[in-house]
């Protein structure tokens, strides 16, 4: 009788240690689960966005009633990105400069990518010297080889070093008959196998669709960039490429310029300033 009263007691404490067992995992709480899941869900939503940046050179600037309408970047990796002030200072960049824009949410992957900038910072300024150099210039001629590669930079940039590299382009990119026409009474119409002696030929071949006419600034450079500096006033800032201006520099071989730029101030018309406004 007493060892059924021990092994009673024994089943009965056994009994009890595996339920209180039982009931302790049933008590812990899964971190994936039912409300707690959400909490840290809503803890992860709530983490701020990481920041966006912009690093790249101011290669053109719109300019309306206000202020500044927009202006292009040339991004560090050759992207070209079209920036919306936002709530920056409307006078707060200029052509030729290097800056890093903080993005207001994100970029617009679009051809050009699109942006509004939070806030800009100008990390280099523009201080290029001037050149004295002539400049040539073919107006408002239509082309398709030259649309096919002209990029949405809304120029391109070529030097020859040599008269059959000249007449190659202005022949592949049908150009020939344009040049002669309206260079052909100037003096560059001396390019020869003897004018490349001594000289390159720069070219850009810059959009002017939609705009009247594209107007030499200046030209600024160093041994290794060009700068062609123009001023645009537009109806029409939207880039289309259909009509092309290009122009061409005579330069000097002992400049060993490789990259071409071309920075564009633009004024817009007030009826589009008003409109962008709104």
């Amino acid at each position: 009788m007493k060892i059924l009263k021990n092994l009673l007691i024994t089943f009965l404490l056994l009994a009890a240690v595996t339920s209180c067992g039982k009931n302790g995992e049933e008590g812990k709480i899964d971190p994936n689960s039912g409300d707690n899941a959400g909490n840290n869900n809503s803890a992860a939503q709530e983490s701020p966005p990481e920041e966006v940046f912009l690093s790249g050179k101011v290669i053109s600037v719109s300019h309306n009633s206000d202020g500044i309408a927009d202006f292009t970047l040339l991004t560090d990796d050759a992207s070209v990105c079209r920036v919306t002030p936002g709530a920056i200072s409307r006078n707060a960049v200029s052509v030729g400069q290097k800056v890093l824009v903080t993005v207001d949410g994100s970029v617009m992957e679009s051809d050009p990518m699109q942006a509004v900038a939070e806030n800009v910072d100008v990390t280099e300024e523009f201080n290029e010297m001037p050149l004295d150099v002539e400049v040539y210039t073919v107006y408002s001629i239509t082309a398709s080889r030259i649309s096919e590669a002209l990029t949405s930079s809304g120029y391109r940039f070529y030097r020859f070093e040599n008269y059959g590299e000249c007449l190659d382009f202005l022949e592949e990119n049908e150009l020939s008959a344009e040049f002669e026409k309206t260079v052909g009474d100037t003096d560059i119409s001396a390019l020869t196998d003897a004018f490349f002696e001594k000289n390159d030929l720069c070219v850009f071949v810059v959009n002017s669709a939609g705009v009247n006419g594209n107007q030499v600034d200046s030209v600024y450079g160093n041994g290794d960039e060009l700068y062609l500096s123009l001023v645009q006033t537009s109806e029409n800032a939207v880039l289309v490429n259909t009509k092309f201006d290009v122009f061409l520099l005579p330069l000097s071989k002992d400049l060993e310029t490789g990259e071409g730029f071309v920075l564009t101030e633009k004024y817009l018309e007030p009826n589009l300033g008003d409109e962008e406004k709104g």
